[in-house]
């Protein structure tokens, strides 16, 4: 049987994908002490579309960071913010690291009496835009400050990073039909790890997949030939997009257990006592790796300790994996008042 030349390609195509899972990722860039763990502040990803929040009317072109799930700290280095989302005194919504960012906005709604995310007279208020990005603090701006929130003026070109929701990179709506297209891409820096595509949270037409500790899954995507390939979904709970760089090193989906041994963040002594609006409970800070069900990051313990929000400060915390000093990753362009 004679075939065209798009068929063979096709078919050798086909043969590659089926002789890896992976196939369809790209190598990594460098080198860490532990691949597939992802940082813990600072971009596990980045984005390959464009997309325009609807209040902010702002564009985050492809190519954006997406950053783990966790907040670096609130304390007074914010409190003209806290006090323009409602806090008073700001002080009121003080938080320690390692916290992610919807726990922490649960936090602060909590703490603050506030009912955060809100929108007035066409104005969006929360920690981040409706889009879940938002930049670090002026003064850690590379650029002449524009317009913006209150004492928290934007860069002329400011670092913005994705946290959650996605939502104007793809179609979220309940009515979106098939798997969602792809958003962006994994950014191990390992080069014994694949960079792996991050998919919008649907698996089929108002269903969502089941994924493992790193927000990934084998399964076929929309450019993946019909084959199963690992990748990475956006979803509505933390991790949100990467908690750790998957498959597994025998090439399955990774347990929690799994992914709790890439971090010697998971299990350590600083299990937190926290409250939202939604109640008390354990929370292991600076742990990526939360139960599929529950929703908990803590296994076994019992008890935790208290957290003094007033003493988080930025130039304690290095980011996981470099040295590069993170940066208290807050919401200094929200909307002009």
């Amino acid at each position: 049987m004679s075939c065209s030349v798009g068929m063979q390609a096709r078919l050798v195509v086909l043969l590659l994908l089926h002789c890896t899972k992976s196939s369809i990722c790209q190598p990594g860039p460098a080198l860490t002490p532990n691949p597939r763990a992802a940082p813990l502040l600072g971009g596990v990803g980045q984005t390959t579309v464009a997309g325009m929040d609807s209040y902010a009317g702002i564009t985050f072109g492809s190519g954006t960071t997406i950053a783990g799930p966790f907040e670096g700290g609130f304390n007074s280095d914010i409190d003209q913010l806290l006090s323009w989302l409602g806090c008073s005194p700001a002080s009121k919504g003080y938080l320690c690291g390692g916290i992610d960012t919807q726990t922490a906005l649960e936090q602060v709604n909590y703490q603050c009496g506030t009912s955060l995310p809100s929108v007035s007279d066409g104005v969006f208020k929360s920690l981040m835009y409706a889009c879940g990005v938002h930049s670090p603090p002026v003064n850690k701006c590379t650029s002449p400050p524009g317009g913006g929130a209150p004492g928290y003026s934007a860069c002329s070109n400011p670092p913005y990073h994705f946290h959650q929701n996605f939502t104007c990179l793809y179609d979220a709506t309940a009515t979106a039909t098939g798997h969602s297209i792809k958003v962006g891409v994994s950014t191990p820096s390992s080069k014994s790890i694949t960079q792996c595509g991050i998919y919008g949270k649907w698996e089929a037409t108002n269903t969502l997949p089941e994924l493992d500790a790193c927000s990934g899954h084998f399964g076929v995507t929309p450019d993946s030939l019909g084959q199963p390939v690992y990748h990475h979904h956006v979803q509505d709970k933390a991790p949100f997009a990467v908690g750790c760089y998957g498959p597994s090193a025998s090439g399955k989906e990774v347990t929690l257990d799994e992914c709790r041994s890439y971090y010697s963040t998971c299990g350590d002594s600083d299990i937190t006592n926290i409250t939202t609006t939604k109640g008390t409970f354990l929370y292991d800070r600076w742990c990526p790796c939360y139960h599929s069900n529950t929703g908990s990051n803590v296994v076994g313990a019992t008890t935790g300790v208290s957290c003094n929000g007033a003493a988080a400060s930025r130039s304690s915390l290095v980011e996981v994996g470099s040295s590069l000093t993170a940066v208290l990753m807050l919401p200094s362009v929200l909307l002009a008042l």
